[in-house]
């Protein structure tokens, strides 16, 4: 494995993270749980979320023969769904950190 592969690997594992940060945010359990109130437009935070992933995808298709990427794809998904899982459970304030409250729809900022 080169350099650039490796990069293009830690960028598909930081956008598939905030991928499903964003997601987990766009139901109104987790956003009560990390903001302590329900998102007004949870659209938004589903949209990022997309992206997120969709990046990952992308990311993980310039790393390697498709093939591998989707397979490295489908793993990545799961490794980081469970990440944000655990950080949920543990220390729900951190995903502040990665999503912002300004990005998140809330209509009073």
């Amino acid at each position: 494995m080169n350099d650039m592969q490796s990069l293009w690997l830690i960028i598909a594992f930081v956008a598939a993270f905030k991928g499903m940060a964003w997601f987990a945010l766009s139901l109104p359990a987790h956003a009560k749980q990390v903001f302590g109130t329900v998102l007004s437009q949870p659209i938004w935070s589903r949209i990022f979320g997309c992206i997120g992933v969709c990046i990952s995808l992308i990311a993980c298709t310039m790393a390697d023969h498709i093939l591998m990427a989707v397979l490295v794809w489908f793993m990545l998904l799961s490794a980081t769904a469970f990440l944000v899982a655990m950080l949920l459970s543990y220390k729900p304030q951190a995903i502040r950190l990665i999503c912002p409250k300004s990005l998140c729809g809330f209509s009073g900022g």
